[in-house]
């Protein structure tokens, strides 16, 4: 894929000298009628998508990321706020001239069009030269392997091809945005994969900035420079994948992010013989830090999170644990349990053999807690 790239630099374009940041201030965008009146599909929203960067916007259905992306895009105007690239308000500026190039789920394909007159469609509605056209979609195809397929016509194609053949519909428009609403979510696991790994090798060339929108957190890991993640309308946390991995900001984020996802217990901190203990299902102590988390009334109400890996077999056990489901990884096992006051998952190593029904002794790593407040949600400690 490196040497493909390399070799249609020049066909393509770097795009380095047109790249800018891109500013959502204060953007809100409601809409009215059924099902809920007076939506809020996106509330006070600030963000920065720095030059070059890789921004993901993930969330549940319904959080407001692609709105957030339609925002962007000019195909949706927000009633309050304001959003710039290059300094430059967006307000007023069509679709058409914001210079940015958008995929979808639906590959929106012209289907009595070749591929190759699918990928330059685009250029010719602006009218570039026909050897400027045939230089780009060549370069573009060569990059995405559609060659072969250039002279195809999309009913013959699958799936995958189809995505690939709208990716390079963008990739020819030398954009200085991509826009992805969640172009993977109707392909298969390997063509997911394949595909991701595509996207990747398109950002890398190109450098232009990129937004992309999914709900799968696994796919927002491992493309992303940074991860924006929404809920209701509004943004929860702004960082690097392994920063929200580390450090969420709230339990939402912590239950959001990670697969298996974060297990959570309810319980009280409480100062005993000197020491800070988390009292709950189970009880484990949490060291000197733990201190500050009690206060001045000498207890507190939390919920401990703790990932699949803080909860191991050991033999300075918490707590007994059901096996209820075994899932296998070939690395690992992927263990659900009941137990400590609750139902957790635990990661242990795959040459541990463990069935339904096992009984197993598990361990607390309290250097691996994080806690949270059980009203609001934010974070206390981690």
């Amino acid at each position: 894929m490196n040497t493909v790239i390399s070799a249609t630099n020049s066909a393509l374009g770097n795009g380095s000298e047109r790249h800018s940041g891109l500013i959502l201030e204060n953007v809100s965008k409601r809409f009215a009628g059924l099902p809920r009146q007076d939506f809020a599909a996106v509330a006070n929203l600030n963000l920065t998508v720095q030059d070059g960067e890789f921004l993901v916007i993930v969330g549940p259905s319904g959080c407001g990321k692609t709105t957030t992306l339609r925002l962007i895009a000019g195909l949706e105007s927000p009633d309050t706020g304001d959003l710039q690239l290059d300094g430059e308000s967006l307000a007023g500026v069509a679709a058409r001239n914001r210079d940015m190039a958008m995929v979808f789920g639906n590959h929106a394909l012209l289907p009595h069009l070749t591929v190759s007159e699918n990928l330059g469609f685009g250029l010719m509605l602006r009218k570039f030269a026909k050897d400027e056209i045939a230089s780009r979609v060549n370069a573009a195809a060569e990059m995405l392997g559609l060659i072969p397929l250039l002279q195809s016509r999309p009913p013959v194609l699958s799936a995958g091809e189809c995505q690939r053949v709208a990716l390079g519909r963008a990739l020819v428009r030398q954009p200085r945005i991509f826009l992805f609403d969640e172009p993977l979510s109707n392909l298969d696991a390997p063509m997911r994969v394949q595909l991701r790994a595509q996207i990747a090798a398109v950002h890398r060339r190109s450098g232009a900035m990129t937004v992309y929108v999914t709900h799968d957190q696994a796919e927002a890991m491992a493309l992303a420079d940074r991860i924006a993640v929404m809920k209701d309308g509004a943004l929860q946390q702004v960082s690097s994948p392994l920063e929200l991995y580390r450090r969420p900001a709230n339990r939402f984020v912590a239950g959001f992010i990670g697969s298996p996802p974060m297990n959570f217990f309810e319980g009280t901190i409480v100062q005993r013989n000197g020491s800070a203990v988390f009292r709950g299902g189970f009880e484990a102590e949490l060291g000197a830090g733990g201190q500050k988390l009690i206060g001045q009334g000498g207890e507190r109400r939390v919920t401990l999170g703790l990932r699949p890996e803080g909860i191991i077999e050991g033999s300075g056990a918490s707590f007994e644990a059901s096996v209820e489901r075994v899932e296998t990884t070939g690395l690992e096992n992927i263990i659900y349990c009941s137990g400590g006051g609750g139902s957790f998952v635990s990661r242990l190593p795959a040459e541990r053999a463990i069935k339904s029904g096992d009984q197993l002794t598990m361990q607390i790593n309290m250097n691996c807690a994080h806690f949270f407040d059980p009203e609001s949600g934010a974070v206390l400690a981690g």
